[in-house]
Formats: structure tokens, sequence, C-alpha cells
């Protein structure tokens, strides 16, 4: 999810408002205090169903804040309005229209637009609930009143162990208290059937808008080349018309290029047959480790048929192997079907190229022809010869480019629901062995601790311990000293790194979609310039370098904008200085 814009309606002629302004890699809003950066700020997380308390004056004279996303590459357009109980209105790009008229319905829609499965939890009364984007926000956006209090601090803590299972959610791992723990299994693998017949069809639509279709970076930025090259021709002999060989000679251009294409059809032809017998290499290999696994599992079977290894009928001795089977197993069936999909992929592409290659010699040959007619006759028809050869030439690029850009479209929605099978696959596994291993959350929380440590050095901090402990419950120890004991600059610094850390190992995973981190008005007094600047430009970076963003008000701390970013700087006039609604 990408944020793209937003914008307040003032509620009447007296009202107040705001244009709509635009967000960047990084968005800063520097101004003084009283100049309206908070409900700006609040009106981005309040779009996103969080129950933001204005002041009065912002409901007494705003109507509505709307904020505009992108979610896979479809544009929302999110109204909610201000001081009249909850009401949402979702436009989405194509013009569809949905209203939703609770926090519980606006949360589950949107969870099922950004494909986030909603696991059954327990709530603090050990009834059934789910999560809520209002309890999801806190780790992506601290409030200037309790965001830098704690580590996580959401508005109402209703779940049990909330914290933990908020992370758990949004990394897409399995609930640390399931409520529902059978239904979601089943729910899961019938979202899974559903996406593996969602990827068979985008398969289909992928190979055939390949055929004939090489989107490299290199073939794309070839193909552009060529269109300018071609339109500068064209000018060229329209401009020359007059002058004898001019039309000869641009055809021979032409000859040329096309003769250049021919190569580079045989070339690719040569790249595709390697990577067929390639994959067929690697087809081979998994056979083997697939035969290799059931000689595993059949000597797995005879040691626990040995009953003085393993003679209670519920011995788990070999439970952890036999689940170890299956997934392995599954994964590797898996691969080979994906390698027997691109095989066939392949071998239709190259069965393309060759036609293409019989297309290209057609074509030379008829250009060559020509050319030897013009040096016959030397009429004033080789002029339009020549422009209605150029003009081919020059639509045929167009429809190339416009296929390119199609087919990347194609490929970058295949790769989603693949990632999205692939998070599929493992929630299944957590939840059918939930209760008897955790691997993933444990290395989710040694990388965490590595990026803590990182976070906590770019900021400076002093007198906290760095041998961070993160327990099953996600509470944290700083050497023996608990997270409530530290105090002042230190515990800010502590709050920003943490979430910077949890920002850039969700961010590490290019399809998950909440790819923001909102800071409102840090405690500029207790934090040295030079350290927010750090690490606000290591924000920076990570941003460019993951396709993240992140939002920042300040009073004090002036962010220097780079490229991408965007400065919202207040412009209506006020009685001591601008102001952002007016």
């Amino acid at each position: 999810m990408r944020l793209i814009s937003l914008s307040i309606e003032p509620r009447g002629v007296t009202g107040l408002g705001s244009p709509t302004l635009e967000f960047g890699r990084v968005t800063s809003l520097f101004a003084p205090n009283g100049s309206g950066k908070t409900p700006l700020i609040q009106s981005i997380a309040f779009c996103l169903g969080y129950p933001i308390l204005y002041r009065e004056v912002i409901n007494d004279k705003c109507e509505a804040a709307t904020l505009v996303v992108e979610i896979g590459g479809r544009k929302l357009n999110l109204r909610r309005s201000i001081g009249n109980g909850f009401y949402v209105r979702v436009t989405y790009e194509e013009g569809d229209i949905k209203e939703f008229y609770t926090a519980t319905e606006y949360s589950k829609a949107f969870f099922e637009t950004l494909a986030m499965p909603l696991p059954g939890l327990v709530s603090t009364t050990k009834q059934l609930t789910h999560p809520f984007l209002e309890t999801l926000l806190p780790l992506f956006y601290l409030d200037q009143d309790r965001g830098y209090a704690d580590l996580y601090k959401a508005p109402k803590p209703f779940i049990t162990d909330q914290a933990v299972e908020m992370v758990r959610f949004v990394f897409g791992l399995a609930p640390k208290h399931s409520f529902t723990q059978k239904q979601d299994l089943l729910k899961a693998k019938e979202d899974l059937q559903a996406l593996d017949r969602k990827i068979v069809h985008q398969q289909k639509v992928v190979v055939d808008l390949s055929n004939g279709v090489d989107d490299k970076v290199e073939t794309q930025q070839a193909v552009e080349r060529q269109a300018i090259e071609f339109r500068q021709k064209l000018a060229d002999v329209r401009e020359h018309a007059s002058l004898r060989g001019s039309a000869s000679s641009a055809l021979q251009e032409l000859a040329g290029s096309k003769e250049s294409a021919i190569r580079q059809t045989k070339q690719q032809m040569l790249e595709v047959q390697e990577r067929i017998d390639g994959l067929a290499s690697i087809r081979a290999e998994i056979a083997t480790e697939v035969d290799t696994l059931g000689l595993n599992e059949e000597a797995r079977r005879i040691f626990e048929s040995f009953k003085d290894i393993c003679g209670n009928p519920q011995c788990g001795l070999f439970l952890g192997s036999s689940e170890s089977y299956a997934k392995n197993l599954l994964y590797l069936k898996d691969q080979s079907k994906d390698l027997e999909r691109n095989a066939d992929r392949a071998s239709v592409h190259l069965e393309h190229l060759k036609q293409t290659l019989v297309s290209q010699q057609l074509e030379l040959n008829s250009l060559v022809s020509k050319i030897k007619e013009q040096s016959a006759t030397g009429t004033a028809d080789d002029f339009v010869a020549a422009i209605e050869e150029f003009t081919k030439e020059l639509w045929a690029l167009e429809r190339a480019k416009a296929s390119i850009d199609i087919l990347r479209k194609e490929k970058e929605t295949l790769l989603r629901l693949q990632n999205e099978r692939e998070r599929q696959h493992d929630r299944i596994a957590n939840l059918t062995s939930a209760g008897r291993s955790d691997h993933q959350f444990n290395v989710l929380r040694t990388r965490l601790y590595e990026l803590i440590v990182k976070w906590l050095d770019i900021l400076k901090t002093q007198h906290v311990n760095k041998n961070v402990d993160i327990d099953l419950d996600f509470k944290f120890k700083f050497g023996t000293e608990v997270f409530e004991a530290i105090k002042g600059s230190s515990k800010t610094r502590v709050v920003l790194a943490v979430h910077a850390s949890i920002f850039e190992l969700y961010l590490e995973d290019d399809s998950r979609e909440f790819r923001f981190l909102i800071l409102d008005t840090p405690k500029q007094h207790e934090i040295h310039t030079d350290d927010l600047d750090r690490y606000m430009t290591a924000l920076h970076d990570l941003c460019r370098q993951k396709n993240g963003q992140v939002v920042i008000s300040s009073t004090e701390y002036h962010y220097a904008v780079q490229e991408s970013d965007r400065e919202w700087l207040p412009s209506f006039p006020g009685e001591e200085h601008n102001m952002y609604l007016g």
C-alpha cells in the first residue's frame, strides 16, 4: 500500500479545509506549534480506521478527511466523516463505491483487500475476536500523545497478548492464542486452493502474453531507442525528399537494422534453449531428492515399528520427522510443477522465436528486393516506399513497447499471487504445528534484535544496554533492565529504534502492504538534532531501497527534503503564523 494524497474538506462556507497534499518517499511537515500539523497527521490514521479524538474546532469546522492510497496498482479513495459517528466511503479506481458504518466491517474489508486472512483470536474476556486496523496501526503510527510512551500503545487493549498477536499477524505468522485453530486451518486450505486456481489462470495469461515478447529492461530500452531513431530517420527522409539517393540510403539502413534484429533473435533462441536444458537438469535433481526423501520416510516407519524404540502408540519421537517429510515433499513437488510449467513456457517461446526469425528473414528479403528495384528505376516512388517501410517499423516498435508494459504488469500480479501462496503455505504449517514449534517467530526475534542494535547506534543511544532480549510475549529487556524502567531521551530513542527495526524487517518482503511509518512530532527536545537527522537520513535510504514511505511532523527539527520527498508547509494566513487549514 502506497500513500498518494490527503485532503480535508471544510464544513460549510466558514469551515476549515486543506488543499490536496501529495505524499513523497519522505513527507515532512515543518511548522510552529498550533499551525495544524497534528490534525493532518491524525487524519492519515483516521482514514485507515484509527479512532482519533479531534479537538472541538476540527469537529465543528471540518466535514471529512480523504486519503488516497494505492493497493496492488489500484487506487482507492478513503473518505471518512469527521464528528458524525463512524462512516467511511471507499471509492475504487474503476468507479465502484462501498460504504462502511462500523470499524468491524471496515477493518474486515480492508484486510481482505490486502489479502491478509483474519485469524480468530482470544479477547481479554475469553471471547472470539479478530485484528482491527486500530490494533495493527500502532506498529506503523506513533502519535504524539501515546506513541512514545510505550513500544506498542493501542487505543483499546482488548485482545489477549495484543502486542505480540499484532506482530505475528502483520508478519503472517499463526496466532499465539488461536480461538478457532481448526476453522482457521480449514479456511487457510480453502484460500490456498483458491490461490492455486488464480495462479494457474494468471500463468496462462502471462504465457499467452509472453509469446514473442521479451520484457527484459535492456530490451525495452533498445525498443525505445529504436523508436526514437526511426522517428528521426522518417523525418530525415521527408525533409530530404528532393535529394537523390536519400530514400535508397534510408532503406539500406533499415535493412541493416533488420539484419541486426535477426542476429538478436538467433541469440535469444540459443539462450532459451539453454534455459530449457537447465530446467530439465534441475527437475532431474529434484526427482532424485524426492526419491531420497521417500527412502528416509520408509526408514522412519521401520524404526517406528520397533517397540523397543517407540513402544507407546502415542509416541511422538518421530513426529517432527514426519511433519518435515510432508512439508519438504510438498515443497519439492510444487517446485517440480513450477519448473515444468516454466519449461513449457520456454518451449512455447522458442517456437515463437523460430516463427519470428522466419518473418524477419522474409521482411529482410523484401527490403533487399525494393533496394534493387530502386537502383534500377530511381523513380519518385522510392520515397513513398521508404516512408511506408519506416512508418510500418515505427508502428511495430510502439506495439512492442505496449506489449512489454502489459506483460510486466501481469508478471507483477503473478509474483504477488505466488508470494501470497508461499505465505499461505507457511500459515498452514504454523496452524498445523501450533503449540509444538515456533521457529519462524524465533527467527523474527533474532533478526529484530540485530536491527534494534543497529538503530540504537544510529540514534547514538547511551545508557541503554544493547544486549536486547525479546521474549515470546514481545516484551523487551535491555540487559537486566525492562523497557518500563528506561526514562527520558533514552526511552524516546528506544521507541524510535524499535519501530524503525520493525519497519525495516517488514519491508524486507516486497509483497507486504503496510509500507509506511508515521512519526507525529517526536520529542525533539529530548534528542539532539544531529541524531534525529541521522535517523531520518537512514530511514530515507531504507525507503529508497525497499519502496517504503515515512511521514514526520516537527516543530524544531527541519528535515532536508531529498529527491522524491515532499514538504508540506502551511499556506493559510493566521493570527501569529500560517496555518495548514483554512
